[in-house]
């Protein structure tokens, strides 16, 4: 019997509702497979409204200046400016290169210095290392192999002969390294853009191959300028020439021949 009473005080006991403050059992249950049905649709959308996309991260590159002491002979002359040329390429690139961020650190002739550097490879992308003076100290080769891709550049004329007796052997490491030695800085700018691959998947081989064929392009570029202009120069000159010495020429002749009209107008 109190089984049976219990059983009927169950189905007896009135139901909550919308009108008492709570909902029945059976539209509880109801909303429920509706918002299971809502969450199975969303994870069946690949692109949902209510994902944010993802941010790409900017590829952080340390920007090494490799100096050395200006009060003594040094290339391309003694008291030469490093800050500012230091800044000079600093702000060409944060200019142009908005989607990268540079972290610059200056080596002064000290070997020490590439080491501490390199410890804290771990926070960089990449690296730009600029031999702007002939800091013979400076262990650029050092620098040059991280496995990230790097960009050695020559300051033309300042850095010239540390990079040209370190270039050999830091190519024929087969690092993901390429090089820019060029009065136009735009050229640097060409090449370190494509840094910016590296936030898109782009392997640190891939962009050491971009940086290769952009320094030929547009080095390229100018040669083919430079050649046009040596055949119009060489076209010019071999005009005047010709001009001169059909004048000279006809001069010659009049004098031999100062009666032979006829002969010497075909110079005329």
């Amino acid at each position: 019997m109190n089984h049976q009473t219990k059983i009927f005080s169950t189905r007896t006991q009135p139901a909550l509702d919308s009108t008492n403050g709570g909902i029945t059992r059976r539209r509880f249950v109801s909303r429920c497979a509706a918002c299971m049905g809502c969450g199975a649709l969303s994870l069946l959308d690949k692109n949902p409204n209510w994902a944010a996309e993802a941010v790409p991260k900017r590829p952080k590159i340390r920007l090494v200046f490799c100096e050395t002491p200006n009060n003594q002979p040094i290339w391309p002359n003694i008291g030469y400016d490093f800050a500012t040329r230091r800044k000079q390429i600093s702000g060409l690139l944060t200019k142009h290169c908005q989607d990268l961020d540079f972290l610059a650190v200056s080596l002064m002739n000290d070997p020490k210095q590439a080491d501490s550097v390199l410890r804290q490879e771990a926070e960089v992308d990449g690296y730009v290392v600029c031999v702007e003076g002939l800091g013979w100290n400076n262990n650029i080769a050092k620098l040059c192999t991280t496995g990230k891709p790097t960009l050695l550049v020559d300051n033309l004329f300042g850095g010239s002969g540390l990079f040209l007796q370190e270039l050999s052997g830091i190519m024929g490491a087969n690092k993901p390294v390429d090089w820019v030695s060029s009065s136009n800085d735009l050229d640097l700018v060409e090449s370190v853009r494509h840094f910016a691959g590296l936030a898109k998947g782009k392997s640190s081989a891939e962009t050491a191959a971009a940086f290769r064929a952009t320094r030929r392009t547009r080095s390229r570029s100018r040669s083919v300028r430079g050649r046009e202009r040596a055949v119009t120069s060489t076209r010019t000159r071999t005009t005047i020439r010709r001009t001169a010495s059909r004048k000279i020429t006809k001069r010659s002749y009049d004098e031999r021949h100062p009666g032979d009209r006829r002969r010497s107008g075909v110079f005329r």
